[in-house]
């Protein structure tokens, strides 16, 4: 029997096969999902602030004496958060509140993060389900799903090869082993791991942001062409059910709050003199000039008063009209004033904005998102405040937040952790990450300068609840994974992209919080991070048929800092 040739590249190719096994959950991380959230408002209540604070917010909101923003109110305030609303922010998408516009869809449907469409297990509407389905059920063409899966098939072989036969003659020639059996489940181990590497065993996406199929009018098709399309509620009702982000979320908020004597610092209006320079200044710290551009001419470019349109073709949810770009800039504006406030008076913040920020990516606005005032906002304060060297943030949407991420994903100073349900709209939409929305919301994506982590949670999961004998629901999500990596840095500020999508009574996740438990999130971030807490809103729905759970939960966070 001839000797078998010994292959000094056998213990190389071992360990190489050991490295590349390990890597392959970091590796098939799943890419982002687009959602739909934030509120919008009416009058807010106006109180007694020291006159520091007052005279900083007047400088930064431009306004020329206290009246304009602080007023004369008196009373204990409920809980130590102090809000800052625009009117912008209740008169972007206002004809969404309009007595024809069909009531939302979200009871009944899954709005996933990508602007897809899913339609959950207790489907009230056959309607609504046939309308959500319709786009999704679609299948990608065979030369789409070839072309995607060519490099994890070349991937697959290589690793076939290295792990197969460099590992079975490693083993051989080292621990004279006769392995005929168990040769080809190192060739098939290595192909798989190749295989899932590359993501060969995700779904092949054919657009980031699908949509519900709708039947558009001729009018409409030839605005498409223009890449805008105009709304028609006779046209396009099955089109506007899907629109969640609509002014009377916020006026939810805003009605329980007033009657809870809570402190709210309106700013004026930009014709009234707002000066939204610092907010401008520092947008291309988040976004290209180019992006900024094309959002201010397409807002300016929807006729006062005649209805909304899609941002862009590929945005089923993401809508403006002529005012969404001044609503915008003035939500950046907010963030920018809530941590100065912060900084100033060492007492939490929390900017009531709309729009909302976290699914903003660098180059397009999408999810509900135009502008990313959160990533604005941590890039300001550590530009303008020399005290602040390191900036954490926590995003408690339901939905990851891959506008966030994608902006801060090359900036060590900053870090981000998003605590999200992993939902069947993601599922439905893996896929390799892109260079206009980078990153995704699976667990392995952490960014290139591993400064991006993510926790997804299962459907269903409440504040506690009880995985293989363990208790693993939002709090340990939070306490246990969440805010360790968050302080690991010492940071000196902490931004929370604070959405209420988690709520068990919203329709837009399966998670099962209750309006207490965001007051037991407030303590545990006022323990780990004190009072430099600044806080956005970002989603939360439940605001039909009167309900004021909606209020009720950002109010019990307030509560965390009496």
């Amino acid at each position: 029997m001839m000797p078998r040739r010994r292959f000094p590249i056998g213990a190389a190719a071992a360990a190489a096969a050991t490295t590349a096994g390990a890597a392959i959950v970091a590796a098939a991380a799943r890419p982002p999902a687009a959602l739909a959230f934030v509120p919008s408002g009416i009058a807010s209540t106006r109180t007694t602030l020291p006159a520091s604070v007052a005279r900083a917010i007047l400088v930064s909101a431009g306004a020329s004496n206290g009246d304009d923003i602080v007023g004369d109110r008196d009373g204990s305030a409920a809980g130590g958060i102090t809000f800052f609303l625009s009117p912008s922010s209740l008169t972007h998408l206002s004809y969404l509140d309009g007595p024809d516009v069909p009531p939302p869809v979200y009871a009944s449907a899954l709005v996933s993060d990508d602007d897809d469409v899913n339609v959950n297990d207790d489907v009230a509407s056959s309607s609504a389900a046939a309308a959500a389905t319709t786009q999704s059920s679609t299948n990608p063409p065979l030369s789409a799903i070839v072309s995607a899966k060519l490099p994890a098939l070349a991937v697959g072989l290589l690793a076939a090869i290295v792990v197969g036969y460099g590992g079975t003659h490693f083993l051989e020639d080292v621990f004279h082993l006769d392995l005929l059996t168990a040769g080809p489940l190192l060739y098939f181990l290595g192909f798989s791991s190749g295989w899932q590497a590359m993501g060969g065993d995700m779904v092949v996406e054919l657009e980031m942001e699908m949509e519900p199929q709708i039947s558009a009018s001729d009018s409409n098709k030839a605005a498409a062409q223009q890449n805008t399309v105009t709304v028609n509620v006779d046209d396009d009702a099955s089109m506007i059910q899907y629109v969640i982000d609509r002014p009377i979320r916020l006026r939810r908020i805003l009605q329980t709050l007033e009657g809870s004597n809570a402190r709210i610092i309106t700013a004026p209006t930009t014709d009234q003199g707002r000066d939204l320079s610092t907010a401008r200044q520092y947008l291309q710290s988040a976004h290209t000039q180019k992006y900024i551009e094309n959002l201010r001419t397409s807002c300016e470019s929807v006729p006062a008063g005649d209805g909304i349109q899609r941002l862009s073709n590929g945005s089923s949810r993401t809508y403006i009209d002529s005012t969404s770009f001044d609503a915008a800039l003035s939500a950046v504006q907010d963030w920018i004033d809530a941590v100065d406030f912060t900084l100033a008076e060492d007492t939490p913040a929390f900017a009531l904005t709309r729009p909302p920020s976290h699914h903003a990516c660098p180059t397009r606005g999408m999810g509900g998102c135009l502008l990313n005032g959160c990533a604005v906002a941590a890039y300001y304060a550590l530009k303008t405040r020399p005290e602040i060297k390191r900036v954490s943030i926590v995003d408690i949407d339901a939905h990851h937040g891959n506008g966030i991420a994608a902006c801060v994903q090359d900036r060590p100073p900053m870090r981000y952790y998003s605590i999200h349900e992993f939902s069947r709209g993601e599922a439905a939409t893996l896929r390799e990450p892109r260079a206009d929305n980078p990153r995704g919301p699976g667990e392995g994506d952490v960014g290139p300068r591993m400064n991006c982590k993510n926790v997804v949670l299962s459907p269903g999961v409440g504040w506690e609840d009880e995985v293989g004998g363990d208790i693993k629901g939002y709090e340990h999500a939070l306490t246990q994974r969440a805010i360790p990596f968050l302080k690991e840095k010492d940071p000196d500020l902490l931004l929370v992209a604070c959405g209420f999508d988690a709520l068990e009574e919203d329709g837009t996740s399966k998670l099962c919080l209750q309006p207490g438990d965001y007051r037991k999130i407030g303590e545990e971030l006022k323990k780990a991070f004190g009072n430099r807490v600044v806080f956005g809103l970002e989603g939360g729905y439940c605001w039909a048929d009167g309900s004021t759970v909606l209020g009720d939960s950002v109010l019990e966070l307030s509560r965390a800092w009496e």
